[in-house]
């Protein structure tokens, strides 16, 4: 959820460097959060929202 993609960057520094566990990255803004959230919990055990430190709604 944050605007600025420090997660996606942070995943993307482990992928280059072959860093265990792999993990993927999914970068979403607004009420599409919710719907890809439902999603992913289907595939994945473990969810991480990074959220920006002003975040709103």
């Amino acid at each position: 959820m944050d605007k600025q993609p420090t997660s996606s960057y942070w995943r993307s520094l482990r992928e280059d460097k072959r860093v265990a566990p792999r993990n993927s990255s999914v970068q979403k803004c607004d009420k599409s959060v919710r719907i890809e959230v439902a999603e992913l919990s289907k595939k994945y055990k473990d969810i991480i929202i990074d959220a920006g430190g002003r975040d709103s709604p």
